[in-house]
């Protein structure tokens, strides 16, 4: 049931991110085309300090508004996942982590990009800044589990990436307290 790809066109190469329109040869043996936004890889980072998570809100483009996200960024060139979930947690909070764990890799919108983004739970935070990106405008917020969930059902929370994580996290706290 996949799709093959008959040929490749670029439409646009930029810093983050490729276009791209994919003649493609579909199961039945018809031709289509497909537009492809190639994305660089993702991480997003859950940071868990005294019992509450750091969120970032920042103004995004794409949505035209302020979200309340949790921190996150680009893997940059020649660097791991990991390296880049550390990157990202000290220019966005501030903090570092002793303890980060891998929760697994997810795609944002598979139906056009490639984005791949990589979850981590960041625990054991201690102070670390690191010079925050000159062209992210941040400001920070913490919020301990009961508010975290209402922020998830009064639809506070926008961000898929962010509600996916969140999800998970509160999942692996019920299931601690179970």
């Amino acid at each position: 049931m996949s799709e093959k790809i008959i040929k490749s066109i670029p439409i646009y190469k930029g810093k983050i991110l490729d276009l791209q329109r994919n003649l493609v040869s579909l199961p039945n043996d018809e031709l289509a085309f497909r537009e492809i936004v190639k994305h660089k890889e993702g991480v997003c980072i859950i940071p868990v300090i005294n019992d509450e998570i750091i969120f970032v809100s920042q103004f995004r483009s794409g949505a035209e508004k302020v979200l309340l996200e949790l921190p996150a960024g680009i893997v940059d060139e020649n660097e791991t996942l990991l390296d880049a979930a550390l990157r990202e947690l000290q220019e966005e909070t501030k903090y570092s982590s002793t303890n980060i764990t891998y929760l697994g890799g997810y795609y944002s919108s598979p139906g056009f990009t490639n984005e791949l983004v990589h979850l981590y739970l960041a625990e054991d935070l201690f102070e670390s800044p690191l010079s925050e990106d000159e062209d992210e405008f941040i400001e920070l917020f913490r919020y301990n589990i009961k508010q975290i969930k209402r922020l998830l059902t009064s639809n506070n929370i926008m961000d898929m990436k962010t509600a996916l994580a969140l999800m998970m996290f509160l999942n692996t706290k019920n299931d601690q307290s179970n």
